[in-house]
């Protein structure tokens, strides 16, 4: 479905199931608590806005430390992990479990510690002005399903900003990278 539906680097084309290689981003402050038990919250701490989308950062902190904290969070245990979704102002949604169609959501790099863990989110498209819904359901935390209203409004608009650094090429066609020899100079810290 992906390959349907998101398209390939192979075919030509930009892949938008992560952050364009060729640009600077826009910040945009985002803080929002999506859920929260007498124990746990979830919360959207930072949001990068690409041209084709918008990379998140979630965070997820207990009270107390956690040992199987990770393995909650990042699905280390089938059916244990949050559930996450985002739903558009022109109704389009996706799942970070694959349900829905024209809006990708994929988790990222992230870590932590025993009492909280951070995971990177990507989002593509970038949503649209007005209402973005966010959703959250994680049993093995504790947190029921929670819908949390935000304004797509900000990230939409810091699209006109974001710096292209140089047009976008397949991987293959690019210039590859020339490690230059250091002739370093006697004395220099890097010289062992």
């Amino acid at each position: 479905m992906w390959s349907q539906a998101f398209g390939a680097e192979e075919d030509g084309q930009r892949p938008v199931w992560q952050p364009p290689d060729n640009e600077v981003p826009v910040g945009v402050p985002l803080a929002a608590l999506l859920a929260r038990t007498d124990d746990v919250a979830v919360a959207l701490t930072g949001a990068q806005v690409y041209s084709t989308g918008v990379a998140l950062d979630l965070v997820v902190t207990t009270r107390s430390a956690a040992e199987e904290l990770h393995e909650h969070v990042f699905g280390g245990r089938r059916g244990r992990g949050p559930l996450l979704g985002v739903q558009f102002a022109d109704g389009r949604r996706g799942s970070l479990h694959g349900e829905g169609g024209d809006v990708l959501l994929t988790s990222r790099g992230g870590g932590g510690g025993g009492r909280s863990v951070q995971q990177g989110l990507w989002l593509h498209p970038v949503p649209p002005a007005g209402p973005l819904s966010v959703v959250v359901l994680a049993p093995g935390l504790g947190i029921d399903e929670t819908r949390t209203g935000l304004d797509g409004g900000p990230l939409a608009a810091a699209v006109r900003d974001v710096v292209e650094l140089w047009p976008w090429e397949p991987e293959d066609a690019a210039p590859g990278l020339v490690e230059p020899d250091l002739d370093l100079p006697e004395g220099s810290w890097f010289r062992a």
